[in-house]
C-alpha cells in the first residue's frame, strides 16, 4: 500500500503524517493504491476542517463560557415518589371514609403501589446499565480507535497491541464510571488513550515484554496524568495508596488477556513503591508540614524491592551469569525500573497534564458551537463528496473512450477514480493516474474549479447562515457568566 515503508518505524509514520497533514510529500514513504491514496486524502480533509471549523468556532468563543452541563438522574426515586404524591380516587376515599374503610382499602392501595414502584424500579434499573454501557462504549470507541492503529505502527506483535488496547480500554472505562462528571468522559479518553499509546511503545521497546520494565512506568503515567488533570489528586500518603491502587487495579485488568494473572499481580506488588513515591511528591497545601511516611508502606516498598532484586539475580543465575555479576546487575536494574523510572514518568506527566488542563477548557465550550454547525457543514461536505463522485465517472468514462487520455489508467477501477478524484479536488497530485490529453487536462481543471469555488463560496454562504446563532449563543453566554 505504501512504497518504501518496508522498514519504517513510528518515528517515520508519526513524520509522514505530518508532512501529509499539512498537505506536503514525505520523501521516503509514498502511498501506492487506492486505498493508500484515500486514506491520505482523508487525513488531509480532516486536517482542513479541524483548521476551518474549529479555528473559527474559538474565535467565535474566546471571550465565552458555555460548558455542557448533564443533570443527575434520579429516575427510580422520581417515579416512586409521584405515584405516592398522586392522590387518586381510593386515597380520596381513604381520607375521607371511616375507621372501617381506613383499614381496608389501603391494603389495596399499597399492593397496587408496591407493585407499581418495582416495576418502575426495575425499569430505572434497565435503563441505567443501558446508560452505563453505551457510556461505556462511547469512551471506549475512540480510544481502541488511536490506540490500536499506534499500536501496530509500533510494533507486529498481536500480543503487544492486545496488551496496549487493553490497558487503554480498562484505564478510561474505569475512570469515566469512577468520575461520574460532565468531564469523566473526555477525561478518561485522554488518560486511557495516552496509556495505551505509552504501552504499545513499552511493548515494542522492552524485548519480551518484561513486566518490571513495563508495569511501573505505566502506573506512574496514569497517576501523574490524573493528579496533572486535577481530577483526583493525591495531598497525602492514604491518599496516594487508594489513587495508586485504583490505578493499578485498572492497569492490571488492562493486562490481563495479553500477560495473564502474572501482570495483574505484578500491577498490585508495584504499589507499595508507586504510592511511596507519589505520596512523596504529592502536591500539599502552603504551610503544611511534611509528613512522614508510613511504616507500613515503608516496609511494604522496602520487601517489594528486595522481593524484586532476589527475582532478577535468579533469573541472571539460570542464564549463566556469575553471583556477581547477576548481583549486580538486579542491583542496578531493579531501582532504575521501580524507582528512577516511574518517578521520571510520573513528574513529566504530571507537568503535561497540568500546562495541558485548562487548554482543554476551550474544547468544552465549543460544543454549543458544533451542534449548530454540525448540520450546515454536514450539508456541505456532501455537496464536496458530489463533486467528487460525479467527475470520478466523468474521468473513467473519458479513459474508457480514449484510452491515451491518462497515463497509468489501463486497468484502474472505480476504487482508484474516486481516488483521483478525490486528490484533484484538493489540487493534489495523485500517484499512478496521470492526465495526459487536453481533454483530461480540461476536466481536471474544471473539477478543480468547481471545487475551489465550493470550498469557498458555499462555506462561506454557511458560515454567514449561522452567524446569527453563533452570536445568540455568545450572548446567552456572557449573560450566564455575568449572573
Amino acid at each position: 500500500m505504501f512504497a518504501g515503508a518496508a522498514a519504517a518505524g513510528i518515528g517515520d509514520w508519526i513524520a509522514f503524517s505530518f508532512f501529509s497533514a499539512l498537505a506536503q510529500d514525505y520523501t521516503g514513504i509514498t502511498p501506492a493504491s487506492a486505498a493508500a491514496g484515500m486514506l491520505v486524502g482523508a487525513r488531509l480533509v480532516i486536517s482542513i476542517g479541524w483548521a476551518l471549523v474549529v479555528f473559527a468556532a474559538v474565535l467565535s468563543a474566546i471571550q465565552t463560557a458555555c460548558p455542557s452541563r448533564r443533570d443527575g438522574l434520579r429516575v427510580a426515586a422520581c417515579r416512586c415518589g409521584a405515584i405516592w404524591d398522586t392522590p387518586g380516587a381510593s386515597g380520596r376515599l381513604a381520607r375521607r371514609g371511616s375507621r372501617r374503610t381506613r383499614r381496608r382499602i389501603p391494603a389495596t392501595i399499597r399492593a397496587d403501589a408496591m407493585l407499581q414502584i418495582t416495576h418502575s424500579g426495575v425499569r430505572a434499573w434497565a435503563a441505567a446499565l443501558v446508560r452505563l454501557a453505551s457510556g461505556s462504549l462511547l469512551v471506549a470507541a475512540p480510544v481502541v480507535v488511536v490506540v490500536v492503529p499506534f499500536a501496530y505502527a509500533v510494533t507486529a506483535v498481536h500480543n503487544d497491541v492486545l496488551l496496549a488496547a487493553g490497558c487503554g480500554l480498562s484505564v478510561s472505562v474505569g475512570l469515566d464510571l469512577r468520575m461520574r462528571e460532565p468531564v469523566g468522559s473526555s477525561m478518561g479518553v485522554l488518560v486511557g488513550a495516552v496509556a495505551g499509546m505509552a504501552a504499545a511503545l513499552l511493548a515494542g521497546l522492552v524485548p519480551g515484554n518484561g513486566v518490571m520494565w513495563i508495569v511501573p512506568p505505566l502506573v506512574a503515567l496514569a497517576v501523574g496524568l490524573v493528579d496533572g488533570l486535577r481530577t483526583s489528586s493525591p495531598r497525602c500518603y492514604r491518599h496516594a495508596v487508594v489513587e495508586t491502587l485504583t490505578m493499578s487495579g485498572l492497569i492490571g485488568a488492562g493486562l490481563l488477556p495479553a500477560l495473564g494473572v502474572g501482570g495483574l499481580l505484578s500491577c498490585f506488588l508495584v504499589t507499595p513503591p508507586t504510592a511511596f513515591i507519589v505520596g512523596a511528591l504529592a502536591r500539599r497545601p502552603a504551610g503544611r508540614p511534611v509528613v512522614r511516611p508510613p511504616v507500613v508502606l515503608t516496609f511494604g516498598s522496602l520487601a517489594m524491592l528486595g522481593f524484586a532484586i532476589d527475582g532478577v539475580t535468579r533469573e541472571g543465575l539460570r542464564n549463566g551469569q556469575p553471583g556477581g555479576d547477576a548481583l549486580l546487575n538486579a542491583a542496578v536494574s531493579v531501582p532504575t525500573a521501580m524507582i528512577a523510572v516511574p518517578i521520571a514518568m510520573f513528574l513529566a506527566a504530571r507537568a503535561a497534564a497540568a500546562w495541558i488542563q485548562p487548554r482543554l477548557q476551550v474544547y468544552r465550550q465549543l460544543v454549543e458551537y458544533l451542534r449548530v454547525m454540525w448540520i450546515p457543514i454536514g450539508g456541505f461536505a456532501f455537496g464536496y463528496l458530489a463533486i467528487i463522485l460525479v467527475f470520478a465517472g466523468f474521468s473513467g468514462m473519458l479513459a474508457r473512450f480514449d484510452a491515451g487520455a491518462f497515463s497509468g489508467a489501463g486497468d484502474a477501477g472505480i476504487g482508484e477514480w474516486i481516488a483521483f478524484a478525490f486528490f484533484r479536488a484538493l489540487a493534489q497530485d495523485y500517484p499512478g493516474i496521470v492526465p495526459v490529453s487536453p481533454g483530461a487536462w480540461l476536466l481536471v481543471g474544471v473539477q478543480v474549479i468547481l471545487a475551489v469555488g465550493w470550498a469557498l463560496v458555499v462555506f462561506a454562504a454557511v458560515m454567514s447562515s449561522i452567524q446569527p446563532r453563533l452570536e445568540r449563543i455568545a450572548r446567552q453566554a456572557l449573560q450566564s457568566t455575568g449572573e
